[in-house]
């Protein structure tokens, strides 16, 4: 090439490209790609990889959307700067967070349209519930409880230490 270090190879099955690759049309690569370096893809219509596997090492950055048809891994950590949507108004998805103790999780259910939280659960401020509130366990108040509306207590009522019943 006319740039000291440039040059093309091709040696049996293998093409050696140092220096810039530009392609104008369509390339249809069969087997492993290699690159050490920065690509940059300037499409105005669609960029399609089709492979058993991509794996992206290092930064990288997505300018525009990215869309991802079936399953996506990440072995490190996400960050995200917008929102985060999952499914559609009337076509949800199941999503599950877990945390570090085993069998620990807050896992949404779509077909039950249910909130599980596997776990311990603390709320700072208020907690506010429309529709009705049960517990298998015992209901630890800190300060005070205020109910509207009616109450069924099954079982002995303790500490109400000035407590006023009606």
């Amino acid at each position: 090439g006319a740039t000291a270090g440039s040059f093309i190879e091709f040696a049996g099955d293998r093409l050696d490209v140092q220096g810039s690759l530009d392609l104008g049309g369509s390339a249809n690569v069969v087997g492993d790609v290699d690159i050490q370096g920065a690509l940059t893809v300037d499409a105005v219509g669609a960029v399609s990889l089709s492979a058993g596997s991509i794996a992206l090492e290092g930064p990288t950055a997505v300018t525009g959307d990215l869309d991802v048809s079936g399953a996506a891994a990440f072995g490190g950590g996400a960050s995200y700067g917008g929102a985060i949507t999952v499914g559609t108004d009337g076509a949800g998805f199941d999503v599950t967070f877990h945390g570090a103790t085993p069998g620990s999780s807050l896992a949404w259910s779509m077909a039950a349209n249910t909130l599980t939280v596997t776990g311990q659960a603390a709320v700072t401020g208020s907690l506010a519930v429309t529709g009705s509130a049960s517990t298998s366990q015992s209901l630890d108040v800190g300060t005070s409880l205020s109910v509207g509306g009616g109450a069924t207590v099954t079982g002995v009522l303790t500490g109400l230490s000035g407590a006023a019943l009606e």
